[in-house]
């Protein structure tokens, strides 16, 4: 079990929210502080990293700490560079608001998604009452037309935490989890790679997921919104706008390249392998969710190979 940090403790009770936005949708980035200032934990602060060089942007997210007052509030502005002014800096927004946060218990939420009133509240008691680093919860998915729900679903809901299928799929959204900032290697495990624009939140639960099991709650804690405008980044454009396509594609290459080096049994802790059993691997290998996503690693019979290469120990070589 993860013990806390010693010297570098941070020694509050606080919870850091980090929210990153564009800045192009000051409505949505409304609802989603709405959800915080609805929440019943006491001791919040509000980390929102806008992306942009446009100042008057800006003044305009400020000025929500005047409406959802109560809660502490810092502003950070990450200009793309000269060269490059529609770059994603999706993983670097999100680093610099780690950086800034202050808070022992850390939360990221994007400006387009909203969470429940007791998000906080239920997934620190889970930490502290299970001895872990981390606690995620389900989340609901509303289905938009036109800002209005018509469809909610249950797709982001599971019955328990599950390290072999969350290499098959990421079912643990960004905003679905909080950490405790005491229980980690903070300088090591509480960074994004900047090297992707895209899956940066899966590459991240993947890698703190290793060491750190996290506890399941099994309550909905969030709520993650779909647009029917194609303008969700987890689409393909059926449009056909082939840059934000290609960035889909060598996003995914770059996932799986990392994913490949996660099938390496050397780096395996000796928790994850008392958590992955044979059996576990049998019964997600028989889920209809695989032929899903066996394009990802390949053929189903190259994904079960490399899971029980994974499991079996390798030869110490002396």
């Amino acid at each position: 079990m993860p013990k806390l940090a010693g010297k570098n403790m941070i020694d509050n009770n606080k919870i850091s929210v980090i929210i990153r936005t564009m800045g192009n949708r000051n409505d949505m980035l409304g609802r989603a502080l709405f959800s915080l200032y609805c929440n019943y934990y006491p001791d919040k602060e509000v980390v929102i990293v806008y992306q942009g060089g446009d100042t008057k942007t800006l003044e305009q997210i400020k000025s929500w700490q005047n409406i959802y007052d109560g809660m502490e509030y810092k502003f950070i502005q990450n200009t793309p560079p000269a060269n490059e002014p529609d770059k994603d800096l999706r993983s670097d927004n999100i680093n610099k608001g780690i950086t800034a946060a202050t808070g022992r218990y850390i939360c990221f939420l994007d400006d387009d998604d909203t969470l429940a009133p007791t998000h906080f509240n239920g997934l620190i008691q889970a930490i502290d009452d299970n001895n872990t680093a981390w606690a995620c919860g389900n989340v609901m998915m509303d289905i938009e037309l036109d800002n209005y729900i018509y469809k909610k679903s249950t797709h982001f809901s599971y019955n328990k935490f599950s390290y072999v299928q969350l290499l098959i799929e990421n079912f643990i959204t960004i905003h679905s989890y909080v950490i405790d900032r005491n229980r980690i290697n903070k300088d090591f495990e509480l960074k994004f790679n900047t090297e992707l624009e895209l899956y940066e939140d899966y590459e991240f639960a993947l890698r703190l997921a290793y060491n750190h099991t996290p506890y399941h709650l099994d309550k909905v804690v969030a709520f993650y919104k779909v647009r029917t405008d194609n303008t969700n980044s987890f689409e393909f454009d059926k449009a056909g706008d082939t840059a934000k396509n290609t960035k889909r594609d060598r996003a995914g290459q770059k996932l799986e390249q990392l994913k490949q080096q996660l099938f390496d049994g050397n780096i395996l802790t000796k928790e994850m392998r008392q958590i992955i059993t044979k059996k576990e691997v049998r019964e997600v290998l028989n889920t209809k969710k695989l032929f899903r996503f066996k394009t990802r690693v390949g053929s189903k019979r190259r994904f079960k190979i490399e899971l029980y290469k994974l499991l079996k120990p390798k030869k110490q070589v002396i």
